[in-house]
């Protein structure tokens, strides 16, 4: 993932969401549609060649003993015109899972160092 924006000032909560690239599936778009927390997340943009895949990406976050948390991250994508379909088996599932497990990682590395995480702005933020 590359190239990530935030889609409003106030990022928090149902209605947030992000723009992001992905290497070999094009930018994406990602809106807080459904949570239950602290355990479910669930993010519905659009995506692909134009951004007209429709995709889906569920959270999910359970207890692993101690202090620490497992986390599932399920993401799929719904294509219809024939054309989509095939760009979107091109951005084959073993790819994607990959560049998923790298973002993980980068996330755990993140929330284990104890340091706080860059904090990613929107142009003009300040004048609001």
């Amino acid at each position: 993932m590359e190239g990530f924006h935030l889609l409003r000032v106030e990022p928090v909560g149902r209605g947030a969401g992000a723009r992001f690239h992905l290497r070999d599936g094009g930018w994406v778009d990602s809106v807080i549609e459904e949570m239950d927390r602290p355990h479910r997340l669930v993010e519905r943009g659009m995506g692909g060649y134009l951004n007209r895949v429709p995709n889906t990406m569920e959270w999910m976050l359970s207890e692993a003993g101690g202090d620490g948390c497992e986390v599932k991250v399920t993401f799929w994508t719904d294509p219809s015109r024939a054309l989509d379909k095939l760009r979107d088996a091109k951005a084959s599932e073993r790819r994607l899972g990959k560049g998923l497990r790298k973002a993980l990682e980068r996330l755990r590395e993140v929330a284990e160092s104890g340091t706080p995480p860059e904090r990613i702005e929107i142009a003009g933020a300040d004048r609001i």
